[in-house]
């Protein structure tokens, strides 16, 4: 079996399922069959045997006293046969885990996982890029080559509009004019915070509403969330969750001292934002109906082209003539919903409601 297939094996089973293959690796092994004493023994030798000393006498080995369990357990998964021997009992292996290893990851699937990791590397700031090469335990490019595949083999199934200059973090800082790494530096950071280390953390923050430095303490970092070629960490502060794009995050506090917090399981991204468009949502007031006009055009047929492609899964269209069509939404009204209407053109646009929203669409 090639390496890679078994470092993945080693990294996605339970501590369980590895004793079992171990122990029918150690069977198939053994062309005359292994009694419960051999089986115990290769299990003490290379991997759960402890030494203790006794006076006077050396020292023992103390054995898994869980050996012939697991022989039992096998046995009624038909993946070994026994037959007395004397006075005692011989596994063999059965037919049908003849093949059992081979079948946790066939060829294929690591061509698949390969693909997969060739797919996302060009997003290499990503933090689970990292993950994934642990799991296969060595880098992508010598994955490919121990499986004698290059990216050429391995033809992406996707693409991705966004560059890979926003995922790895490369791009104009909002502050500077430099090229700079600050993103892919905070999407590892806060990563590490979300997946593992759960503490609040402190960070120097400048908002675009603002326009002045904060400092930003005990936050709680709940989520990642990429939108519209922007990454921002959503995170729990001063009493309501907050999104904070990485790009202006400048500094993390180091020898803060944190306390420790955990992400409500009530917590769900998706019914989170289930009424949104973009990144904003308004704890105050809410969903709100919103409605405008759109005229449509024999050029560009704004009216087709926003009933094929909806800009909120509450949309509802009513044609009012041959020309001006209605929609309306329930939604969050943020600044994400002033650009997507104002898109079309104030001059196809009119009844925005409600009437503040038509203030900002035309003067914000």
């Amino acid at each position: 079996m090639p390496l890679l297939r078994d470092k993945i094996i080693e990294k996605i089973l339970n501590a369980s399922a590895k004793k079992k293959l171990y122990i029918l690796d150690f069977i198939k092994s053994k062309k005359n069959g292994a009694t419960v004493a051999d089986v115990e023994a290769f299990w003490a030798e290379h991997y759960e045997g402890r030494l203790i000393s006794t006076s006077g006498k050396g020292t023992n080995r103390v054995v898994d006293n869980t050996i012939r369990n697991t022989l039992v357990e096998l046995e009624k998964l038909r993946l070994l046969t026994r037959e007395k021997k004397g006075k005692s009992f011989v596994y063999f292996l059965a037919e049908e885990a003849n093949e059992l290893k081979e079948n946790l990851l066939e060829s294929s699937s690591i061509t698949d996982l390969l693909r997969w990791a060739v797919t996302f590397s060009k997003y290499k700031g990503l933090p689970f890029i990292t993950e994934l090469e642990d799991v296969m335990g060595m880098n992508i490019q010598d994955a490919l080559i121990e499986q004698d595949l290059n990216e050429e083999d391995l033809r992406p199934y996707i693409d991705f509009e966004t560059s890979d200059r926003i995922y790895s973090g490369l791009g104009l800082n909002a502050y500077t004019s430099d090229i700079t790494s600050t993103v892919a530096k905070n999407l590892a950071d806060f990563y590490e915070v979300i997946s593992a280390t759960n503490e609040t953390v402190e960070f120097e923050y400048r908002s675009f509403q603002k326009d002045k430095l904060e400092i930003i303490s005990h936050a709680e970092p709940w989520l990642l969330k990429e939108h519209n070629k922007r990454w921002y960490l959503i995170a729990f502060y001063n009493g309501s969750l907050r999104p904070f794009s990485l790009d202006r995050i400048l500094k993390l506090t180091k020898g803060f001292r944190s306390r420790p917090y955990k992400i409500p399981e009530t917590f769900d991204p998706v019914k989170h934002w289930k009424d949104c468009i973009g990144i904003y949502w308004d704890e105050k007031k809410g969903v709100q109906e919103v409605s405008f006009e759109l005229k449509n055009g024999p050029t560009y047929n704004n009216v087709k082209y926003l009933i094929s492609l909806p800009m909120h899964s509450s949309q509802k269209s009513i044609r009012l003539d041959e020309v001006w069509t209605r929609f309306e939404y329930k939604i969050h009204i943020g600044p994400e919903v002033v650009r997507q209407i104002r898109q079309w053109g104030l001059e196809n646009l009119r009844n925005i409601q409600p009437g503040w929203l038509d203030e900002d669409v035309r003067f914000g």
